[in-house]
């Protein structure tokens, strides 16, 4: 991933957590607040797969990806107003006309 800094940095944490989940880009662009287990000192993240209807399924990951998404959900939650908060999801326009909505696939058509 030599481009990866080329990407704007909002979009460089959505491209890991794809990479190192296997996760679709819809599907971590759904994730919520509630995403990160640590079970038996290991970190897993627990998520729906939309397309295929599987519920809490869980991905472990490694530590490092544990501390990306922890950093998310954290700033996630400082940002957010209250309608936000109440989405729970980590991915939510903070500005422009979708402000307090969910981050859809169609707005980051560049990835």
């Amino acid at each position: 991933m030599k481009n990866i800094n080329d990407l704007s940095p909002e979009i460089v944490p959505i491209v890991w957590i794809a990479l190192k989940t296997g996760l679709r880009i819809s599907d971590v662009l759904g994730l919520r607040k509630d995403c990160l287990k640590k079970i038996n000192n290991k970190y897993w993240v627990q998520t729906d797969i939309e397309k295929t209807f599987v519920k809490d399924h869980r991905i472990p990951i490694d530590n490092e990806l544990a501390l990306i998404i922890a950093s998310l959900i954290d700033k996630s939650g400082k940002l957010s107003n209250q309608r936000e908060q109440s989405l729970n999801y980590i991915f939510v326009c903070y500005h422009g006309t979708g402000k307090g909505i969910l981050c859809l696939k169609s707005r980051l058509h560049f990835i």
